[in-house]
């Protein structure tokens, strides 16, 4: 599992914040919508495609995206399915709302409203390996969400103590789970989390789980990749080819930065998914381009890219 780069220190921008963040960043510092300015980003990653494209291509390539909510914005849960494993194999994707409230009282305010995914197993053959991997997916996915809820609950009643107008979406933490490789050989997950703490604006940044499912392993950074100066070329040239130049801070730093993901363990891993065709990396904001940007996501394919990738993880 990838953790975003200290995001909770990012996301929320006081006051002081908001001067230096227009300054450096040119972001936005009076969203219309803020629980929506990051709801939609697996929309804007992929160049403005709508949710039925992308649902058709996913159906292709057996690759699962799965919605948070309902059209009433209630949370909901959905039994997924996929090609790649037995026909009699299923996971369901149950949303939980851990929201936190001014008091216990039925009628209280919201103070926090907090939603993240969780994952169960349905067969009628047991699967000791899969229930153990979506275990660790879960514990990871609540985690996050935990550390959220333990890092604002006391600002949150504090500044709620101060506000005499204040509106539920405050302090709000909502994440999606999309499932992107359930084969007999790699479970492959991306959680698009979404968090505001009463800032100038949310933001968006992106776990991913990604297992062998024989061993139960984690496949980390460093069992994929066999040729780090090849995989840092190709990422640039494919996030430049995907996205206008102008998207990012500049070409030096989109340089630099994909250098010290690449080679520097300290600056963080890459987020990243294993899919049917490639390995996609995920970038939220900040990582790569200011705020107005949104989140970037690029496919290294397997075809075409034979060493870059450890074998035993390439779709034939």
């Amino acid at each position: 599992m990838k953790s975003g780069m200290s995001i909770h220190k990012i996301c929320k921008i006081g006051f002081m914040g908001v001067a230096a963040c227009l300054f450096l960043y040119g972001c936005n510092s009076t969203p219309s919508n803020k629980e929506n300015d990051n709801a939609s980003n697996i929309e804007r990653i992929n160049e403005g495609e709508s949710l039925a494209e992308k649902a058709s291509i996913a159906e292709e390539e057996s690759i699962l995206m799965n919605a948070v909510t309902n059209e009433d914005g209630d949370a909901k849960e959905e039994v997924v399915e996929n090609d790649g494993l037995d026909a009699s194999q299923m996971i369901n994707v149950q949303y939980v709302d851990d929201s936190v409230y001014v008091n216990a009282q039925s009628d209280a305010e919201k103070l926090m409203s907090i939603q993240y995914p969780q994952l169960e197993y349905h067969s009628q053959d047991s699967n000791d390996m899969i229930i153990k991997i979506l275990d660790q997916v879960n514990n990871g996915c609540k985690g996050e969400a935990d550390s959220y809820h333990s890092g604002y609950e006391d600002l949150a009643r504090s500044e709620y103590k101060e506000i005499t107008d204040w509106e539920d979406g405050s302090y709000f933490y909502y994440s999606k789970a999309y499932l992107r490789n359930t084969s007999s050989k790699i479970f492959s997950m991306a959680e698009e989390i979404s968090s505001y703490a009463h800032g100038a604006h949310s933001c968006c940044y992106y776990n991913t789980f990604n297992f062998d499912v024989m061993t139960g392993n984690e496949i980390l950074f460093s069992n994929l990749i066999s040729d780090k100066e090849a995989l840092y070329s190709a990422l640039k040239i494919a996030l430049l080819e995907k996205y206008d130049a102008s998207v990012f801070y500049d070409e030096d730093t989109l340089s630099e930065t994909l250098h010290d993901y690449v080679f520097d363990p300290s600056f963080g891993e890459l987020t990243f998914t294993i899919e049917n065709d490639g390995v996609s990396f995920w970038f939220g904001n900040y990582d790569l381009a200011p705020f107005a940007e949104g989140c970037q996501m690029v496919t290294i394919p397997f075809e075409g890219n034979e060493g870059l990738f450890q074998k035993e993880y390439v779709s034939e």
